[in-house]
């Protein structure tokens, strides 16, 4: 199992999974982590269209619908789609729907500490919390 943080540090779990400055990477076989990486986020090097991005959104569906959020989104799933759970604190409802569309599990969490969070999710114990999209 792959799974994919939105990290800002390395560390800790970013509160809005498409600012995030970065992902980690951690690969799982056999419940122990055998492979760790990181990796760009491939949206963050295009922030000037950020801004634009929530003008452009419908206020009734929630963030992430707007024309610059497709694209974003699209340059974060060629980073992370051979993943199969995404770690945020928060993120908007349109990427939460588009990962789950790409049967990658999002998982919303209250969890800040990165070796914690993947450890709940190895257990089994890891809740997501969908009141966290925005």
């Amino acid at each position: 199992m792959k799974i994919a943080i939105a990290t800002d540090d390395g560390r800790t779990i970013s509160p809005h999974f498409g600012q995030a400055k970065k992902f980690v990477v951690i690969t799982i076989g056999d419940g122990l982590i055998i492979f760790r990486e990181t990796l760009a986020n491939h949206q963050d090097s295009k922030r000037d269209g950020l801004d634009s991005q929530h003008k452009l959104r419908d206020d009734t569906c929630g963030e992430g619908f707007g024309r610059q959020s497709v694209d974003n989104h699209k340059r974060i799933d060629e980073t992370i789609n051979d993943c199969q759970v995404v770690l945020a604190r928060g993120m908007g409802r349109g990427v939460y729907i588009g990962l789950r569309q790409m049967d990658i599990q999002p998982i919303l969490t209250d969890i800040r500490d990165i070796e914690i969070a993947v450890q709940a999710v190895v257990d089994g114990s890891i809740k997501d919390h969908p009141e966290r999209m925005h």
